[in-house]
């Protein structure tokens, strides 16, 4: 968890300079704007499937409000409905990282 390290201990995604999350993240809106995915195809491709498992888990984390991308927050909800057995092979398994995170983060921000 790349991006979420930062948080963990007590610096902000803005004070992260090696952070592109950002930039990555908009250029993500961006392409998708096109045809609502990644590959810009008409159907979901391994690209989307690929980027889906951290674009959920920064969503998840509330380390980036994805609600001003539009077409990223778009995409996001609609490979959640058609990615088969999500809850399965993601669902789940994000409410654990979900509680590990912010365990963690609580920690740090109880360290300093």
């Amino acid at each position: 968890m790349p991006f979420q390290h930062p948080v963990l201990y007590g610096q902000s995604i803005a004070e992260n300079p090696q952070n592109k999350m950002m930039n990555i993240l908009h250029y993500m809106n961006k392409v998708l704007a096109d045809t609502g995915y990644l590959a810009r195809t008409e159907a979901i491709t391994v690209a989307d499937l690929a980027a889906y498992a951290t674009v959920s888990t920064i969503s998840a984390t509330e380390v980036v409000d994805l609600g001003s991308y539009d077409h990223l927050e778009t995409w996001r909800r609609n490979c959640m409905r058609t990615i088969p057995n999500y809850e399965k092979a993601n669902g789940n398994g994000i409410g654990r990282v979900v509680r590990f995170y912010k365990e963690q983060a609580k920690h740090a921000t109880d360290r300093e």
